[in-house]
């Protein structure tokens, strides 16, 4: 095991979810604590892609938000810029914001720096990917949600962020060819979850 890899190790923590036992590896990034798994906590608006469980589970955001399904709209329910928004996270845990997750990347340098070395079938994110934080970024895909269809498993990734600015949709983050993005026309359609420690 290389020393990267040590560190990692012994840098995880456990949660348990008390709502439904699940239990996640967390990790330490900065000042920051972030769940280094994607939720799997199982509700209503919320599916699995083709991969099954080991994405995690999609959401809507107005679902990762605890929030009406009219949310999903565009320029509704702009309450939810709250600095803290828990949402379907466990106690203690939130639906990062815009700045937390800016922090995040701030910290790590680079997406490669948090990207998972398996799972890309893009030789060019596998080739740069080194994890060593232990934030384990998996390409997930998304799905749309109307027609239930897997998009981009294995070649690209997303995370919802708290944030929903009066001026357009949802901001959400992926990685392809290993970079940071933000804003888009996400609300159609459900992408996992990461949590960020209170």
């Amino acid at each position: 095991v290389s020393q990267i890899d040590t560190a990692k190790i012994e840098a995880y923590k456990f949660i348990i979810d008390t709502r439904d036992g699940q239990r996640y590896r967390t990790v330490t990034i900065g000042s920051q604590a972030w769940m280094a798994e994607n939720l799997r906590y199982n509700i209503d608006s919320s599916w699995i892609n083709s991969k099954g469980g080991e994405y995690g589970r999609h959401y809507t955001w107005a679902s990762a938000m605890e929030l009406p399904d009219s949310c999903n709209k565009m320029n509704s329910c702009n309450k939810s810029n709250a600095l803290s928004h828990r949402g379907i996270c466990p106690t203690e845990w939130h639906i990062p914001n815009d700045s937390e997750w800016n922090a995040l990347l701030s910290t790590a340098k680079s997406i490669s720096a948090l990207t998972a070395k398996s799972e890309w079938l893009t030789i060019s994110i596998s080739n740069k990917a080194t994890d060593e934080f232990g934030f384990s970024f998996l390409p997930s895909g998304y799905l749309e949600r109307i027609e239930g269809n897997s998009q981009g498993p294995g070649y690209s990734g997303y995370f919802w962020s708290s944030n929903r600015p009066s001026h357009s949709s949802v901001y959400y983050f992926y990685g392809y060819d290993i970079n940071a993005y933000s804003g888009g026309d996400k609300y159609k359609y459900a992408i996992p979850v990461r949590c960020i420690k209170d």
